[in-house]
């Protein structure tokens, strides 16, 4: 698979799907064997038939071999891997070290796509016990999360010596109550603002502000998938309908996001009829 398309297809973005691939290995689901690029195209530096006369008569012969499972277009090649290995099997490799040595010796100029990460699949899987597994693994770091940014923003906030109060968390009960340099010992503890007065949700017009993704779309979607875009969450799927550029992408910032999901489960968000023309 490629990361971008499991991205794609699944609607996870990537840094959370390699965290759940890496969860999946420590599970002993799955083994990762390898990586390949997909794509290799180049372009040469020379005539094809100046590029053969630097070789004998093996190499000329697999170079030229290269050469005609390379497909033109104006300047730039492109390998055609699976025509290759039809004729060749079993010689993927010698195929790849012959094009990177060409570019090392700067007889054409190589470019490289579509990095594909090959795993193996150690035990047959059923989906609905390792799904709940694997959400109750990441919500439960989420909550750890969310509980160190609280102390965090505690800590901020506190009247007492922050030194001392840090001692503490780490177990120094020893520590000075002052330590004289920090802001709460000079005087001046840090405030937070306040927290912006909003409008309750009840009294917004949901439904309406997701129309124009519903439209973009053409389907009903998700209370899920709506809340990340009201909340200004990017996702995959909200990326390929630009939703970003949407009136509506991220009006509800400020409101905490499982309330507005909540909202949005409490309500059939269904597309008016003009929405669904696209």
């Amino acid at each position: 698979m490629t990361l971008f398309s499991l991205s794609s297809q699944s609607n996870i973005r990537q840094l959370p799907l390699k965290t759940l691939l890496v969860y999946l290995n420590m599970q002993g689901k799955i083994k990762p064997l390898y990586s390949y690029y997909s794509e290799y195209r180049f372009v040469l530096q020379m005539s094809e038939a100046d590029l053969l006369g630097h070789f004998n008569s093996d190499r000329r012969e697999f170079i030229a071999t290269l050469l005609k499972h390379s497909k033109l277009a104006r300047t730039w090649y492109s390998f055609d891997f699976v025509s290759f290995l039809n004729e060749f099997p079993d010689q993927r490799q010698r195929a790849v070290a012959a094009l990177e040595y060409l570019d090392e010796a700067s007889f054409l100029r190589l470019e490289t796509k579509q990095m594909t990460d090959v795993f193996q699949v150690l035990s047959p899987i059923d989906p609905a016990p390792l799904s709940l597994s694997l959400y109750q693994q990441f919500n439960q770091k989420e909550q750890n999360e969310l509980n160190r940014l609280s102390q965090m923003l505690a800590l901020f906030e506190s009247t007492e010596c922050l030194s001392h109060t840090l001692a503490n968390y780490f177990g120094d009960a020893a520590a000075p109550t002052q330590c004289g340099h920090c802001s709460v010992c000079h005087g001046k503890p840090a405030t937070l603002p306040p927290a912006p007065e909003l409008v309750e949700l009840e009294r917004l017009d949901l439904n309406a502000m997701c129309q124009d993704l519903i439209s973009k779309a053409g389907k009903p979607l998700s209370a899920h998938l709506l809340s990340c875009f009201l909340c200004g969450i990017t996702l995959p799927h909200l990326t390929k309908y630009r939703a970003s550029k949407m009136t509506y992408f991220g009006k509800l910032a400020d409101y905490p996001f499982a309330e507005v999901r909540a909202a949005l489960l409490l309500e059939t968000i269904l597309p008016t009829d003009n929405s669904m023309a696209l």
